[in-house]
Parts: C-alpha cells; sequence; structure tokens
C-alpha cells in the first residue's frame, strides 16, 4: 500500500542512477563514527564493521550498510527499499524483515 511519504521517497530516489549525495554524506558520517572508508578488492568506499552488528533504520537503496565488510549481524529497516537497483545485490546477511518492498 502507497502513502505520501512512500511516493515522496520513491521520487527522491528514482532510479537510484544518482546517488553522490548520499553517498558523499556517509563518507562525513563514516569517520565520525571512526569508521575510514577503504578499498575491498576493486570496490571502494567498503567500511570494516570489525565484528560489530548494524542497526540501519531508513537505510534506502545506498545505506552505508550495504557495503559494510566482516559485519556479525545487519539489520536493514525501510519503509519503501525502491528500485531494481537492490534487486541484484548480495543481501543474504541482512534481515529486511522491516522492509517492504525488499
Amino acid at each position: 500500500m502507497s502513502n505520501n511519504h512512500q511516493d515522496f521517497e520513491a521520487d527522491w530516489w528514482g532510479s537510484c542512477a544518482n546517488t553522490y549525495g548520499e553517498e558523499s554524506k556517509q563518507i562525513v558520517y563514516a569517520r565520525l563514527m571512526n569508521l575510514s572508508p577503504q578499498n575491498l578488492d576493486g570496490h571502494w568506499p567498503v567500511y570494516d564493521i570489525d565484528g560489530g552488528s548494524v542497526l540501519d533504520i531508513g537505510g534506502g537503496p545506498s545505506s552505508m550498510l550495504l557495503v559494510g565488510a566482516f559485519l556479525k549481524g545487519a539489520d536493514l529497516s525501510d519503509a519503501d527499499l525502491v528500485g531494481a537497483f537492490l534487486k541484484g545485490a548480495d543481501l543474504s546477511d541482512v534481515d529486511l524483515s522491516g522492509a517492504v518492498g525488499a
């Protein structure tokens, strides 16, 4: 069921083709949380969570959780995960039980 908030969120992300603004903010936020962006097998930025657990509320299609490595546990809770952007992502270690549309 759609509502105005979900429609706004879907319009905001569109096709997820340009997430530069969100990802740029995340690099700043990560450093404030003492997480350094790293290169892992040619993928950057990747954040080494060092066996920690993460709860990402309102993660969206460019959640930092999707580029986290070495997680003990992960929970992504979002009212409306959008687009084909996530369809090919390996989310086998992520609990999406709180997500709609995943």
